[in-house]
């Protein structure tokens, strides 16, 4: 249901068609669906002349269906990621220097399996720790092995190092606990320790032995797309250890990392 945050109308400008989003004057998001669209557009009509009122409510009604992808698990998702999930497979490269500062501070040993290695860009720094590096995806991005479904398949490694698909984050973590026999890492969104579901299920039976919080934003961008701007989004790798402790050990990254690896 959708429900402003005060009783002030919005102006035409806190209207965002494109992603069937309506942003509150305090700047939440709300997802549209059918009642919220009826209710908008009594407001709207107080407000506006009726050609630019025919303008929204095509826009709006081309929209109205909410989208599903956009409230994950009670967190917003970024909106790139949610056009490119309506779109198709979930596809961001990482940046080069996200996945050095892995490396940089987690040592590996025996074979690493990058498990959703997209076009190769994790793999490449990936394969600078010498280690050797089998590289698969489900989709085929012109790199690695393909059709390689990691949720189900039977193959193991010492080591998995993967950022997974936003949507598919749970399972690879309980697939990544059966098929590493040392490690595990995953680059996850920070808001991923939160949620009492998680807490009770993956935390509680298979607690990450370190977590590294980024010091600086990490920005995803499509295949393609022009690098501009800072992301809004914290991120995390989270690595599980089979020989270390049950506890969590939380650790900070070092800022520096953008600036020392970004063209690599």
């Amino acid at each position: 249901m959708f429900e402003p945050s005060d009783t002030t109308p919005p102006s035409t400008s806190a209207i965002d068609p494109s992603a069937a989003v309506y942003h509150a004057p305090n700047r939440t998001k709300f997802a549209i669906n059918d009642t919220a669209t009826s209710l908008l557009m009594a407001v709207l009509e107080t407000r506006m002349n009726f050609h630019g009122l025919v303008r929204i409510k095509r826009s709006l009604y081309r929209y109205r269906m909410a989208d599903s992808t956009y409230n994950l698990n009670g967190g917003f998702k970024p909106t790139a990621k949610r056009s490119a999930d309506l779109a198709g497979p979930d596809f961001f490269p990482t940046p080069a220097w996200a996945t050095h500062a892995l490396i940089d501070n987690e040592s590996f040993e025996g074979d690493i399996w990058e498990c959703a290695c997209g076009d190769g860009a994790m793999t490449k720094v990936l394969e600078q720790t010498g280690r050797p590096v089998f590289s698969s995806d489900l989709y085929d991005r012109g790199f690695g092995k393909t059709g390689v479904d990691f949720l189900t398949c039977k193959r193991h490694a010492d080591n998995v190092i993967t950022n997974p698909p936003y949507n598919s984050a749970e399972g690879f973590v309980r697939a990544g606990s059966v098929r590493a026999r040392r490690k595990f890492a995953l680059l996850l969104r920070l808001a991923f320790l939160e949620g009492a579901n998680r807490a009770n299920t993956i935390f509680k039976v298979s607690p990450p032995a370190r977590v590294y919080v980024f010091s600086e934003r990490i920005t995803f961008y499509m295949k393609g797309a022009t690098a501009t701007g800072s992301g809004t989004t914290a991120y995390a790798w989270f690595v599980w250890d089979k020989d270390a402790p049950s506890n969590t050990e939380l650790k900070w990254l070092s800022p520096g990392y953008k600036a020392r690896y970004s063209r690599s």
